[in-house]
């Protein structure tokens, strides 16, 4: 269809990519047009958590559609945003929450939260940090905090000024430390950071121990902190949420991705009362929203996987997933040609070859291309592999990710 834009996709001046068509999705395979299956290694770009299609999901979806379509919230509530606010509420120990659509949209509410905070406070704090080599999605706020990449820069001129800090890493950790001092005086309005692992940035793995001392620099220094936790939520770093294996909860938090089990879109930005009581009176309400705020249908799937991940039957599942990742990441290590080789839950990932030039690396297409033709869907960053299955994944399929990694006799250099 050569009506359609897709994101993501490099089109040459001569011709126009080829797609392979989905006409269906079951557990964890992706069943195409021209009869072949994928094994959807990527959980469909982080989201379908449990697997394509699950019935209790859907059974919550069609329950909703039949009492309740759609509303506007500007004005009205209904029960399922109620519930799942709620029961996120109780789950992070935050207690405001803000809907959106998507992950860009939840670190956009997120930071302009914390820029109206200070505004409603009468404050003169403006610098905001995040973490270099970040990506925090699509939108300006975003692409703002993100660290400069092939993806915002036509557009760095229009973007604000974000302040980067070194990855918290033990390298990285004598130059931290030294910019502690004029951080400081500085007094930061907020810290945006994914925490323990920056996904679409190269799956970069952190030190907990730096990252907390990070945290608690920022905390010291009454900076918000802003957990994008796009990624990270739902149990990918085996907690509910990565920012529970730190000491620094964070004051603003931003949820999207897998909250709905992949079902239908939402975002949802999460603050504590404090904040939230900085939007009280006149002139000092948050002006921001969407058409489909809260929309019901997604609201009701993702109180249905909140409850499903909470289940002995899913918890089970998701211990023997993310000990058969480490199993994997053990075996990849015993291949020549494969480094760096990092697992954390339900995340596993390493390098093909040596060095990388990012995500527009060369290898990274060939490497995408070899991987659809044994059945497998990754995408690769540059020449780093990752995988991030659902918790359907059986031994069998990873076991197919590795005989695909054998066949890779000689790495693409």
């Amino acid at each position: 269809m050569n009506e359609i834009w897709h994101p993501f996709t490099r089109y040459s001046v001569t011709h126009e990519p080829l797609f392979p068509e989905v006409i269906k999705a079951k557990g964890a395979y992706l069943y195409l047009r021209d009869g072949r299956r994928l094994f959807d290694a990527i959980s469909s770009w982080w989201t379908i958590i449990h697997g394509h299609g699950n019935p209790t999901l859907r059974k919550a979806v069609e329950q909703q559609l039949k009492q309740l379509d759609h509303v506007i919230f500007a004005g009205f509530t209904h029960t399922a945003a109620e519930q799942l606010a709620t029961t996120l509420s109780k789950l992070t120990k935050l207690d405001r929450v803000f809907f959106s659509d998507n992950g860009s949209t939840a670190v956009e509410v997120a930071l302009k939260l914390a820029i109206q905070f200070e505004y409603n406070s009468k404050g003169r704090r403006n610098t905001i940090y995040a973490l270099e080599q970040a990506y925090h999605g699509d939108t300006f706020g975003a692409m703002s905090a993100a660290g400069e990449n092939l993806f915002s820069r036509p557009f760095k001129k229009y973007m604000f000024q974000v302040k980067k800090l070194p990855i918290p890493i033990k390298k990285n950790y004598p130059v931290i430390k030294n910019l502690f001092k004029k951080i400081s005086r500085e007094k930061p309005l907020a810290f945006i950071y994914e925490p323990l692992v920056q996904g679409a940035g190269g799956m970069l793995f952190h030190d907990k121990d730096i990252l907390n001392e990070v945290l608690y620099f920022f905390r010291q220094n009454q900076s918000l902190l802003i957990a994008d936790e796009v990624f990270t939520g739902f149990y990918r770093t085996g907690s509910f949420l990565a920012s529970e294996q730190l000491a620094i909860r964070p004051d603003i938090l931003a949820l999207a991705k897998g909250i709905t089990g992949g079902f239908l879109p939402l975002g949802v930005s999460i603050t504590h009362r404090d904040i939230f009581n900085a939007f009280r009176g006149t002139g000092k309400t948050f002006y921001h929203g969407h058409s489909y705020t809260a929309y019901p249908a997604a609201c009701a799937a993702a109180v249905a996987n909140l409850t499903l991940l909470s289940t002995d039957s899913t918890q089970s599942k998701m211990q023997k997933l993310h000990h058969q990742l480490a199993n994997l990441g053990q075996e990849i290590s015993q291949l020549a040609g494969y480094y760096n080789i990092r697992h954390l839950g339900g995340i596993l990932a390493f390098e093909i070859g040596q060095g990388g030039g990012g995500y527009n690396d060369s290898r990274r297409d060939r490497l995408y291309d070899f991987f659809i033709q044994q059945g497998i869907l990754l995408r690769p960053l540059g020449n780093t592999v990752y995988l991030v299955p659902p918790l359907c994944t059986e031994k069998r399929e990873l076991q197919g990710v590795l005989a695909a990694l054998r066949k890779l006799n000689h790495p693409p250099q």
